[in-house]
């Protein structure tokens, strides 16, 4: 049994649409969203995710859970910094 959800965990990480790494979000963002990833993006996406007050940011929350929050506000955070 523990083998089975052993499993199931790495099956659904490996085909989860949710990027589980720097790479495949910046995948997702740059080729699959066709979004310039620029400072200025970045700096706008922060000031959403870093306002716990802000509903999107509550929503995201509830969908994709904080510690998935966290993840975006760090990478976000690297191209801040350009």
């Amino acid at each position: 049994m523990i083998f089975l959800q052993h499993s199931f965990n790495n099956y659904f990480k490996e085909n989860s649409m949710i990027p589980q790494t720097f790479n495949e979000w910046l995948n997702c963002i740059v080729n699959q969203c066709k979004i310039n990833l620029t400072k200025d993006f970045a700096r706008q996406r922060l000031a959403v995710y870093r306002d716990h007050t802000n509903p999107e940011t509550g929503q995201f929350i509830r969908l994709y859970g904080e510690g998935h929050l966290q993840n975006i506000i760090n990478w976000y955070s690297i191209y801040e910094q350009q």
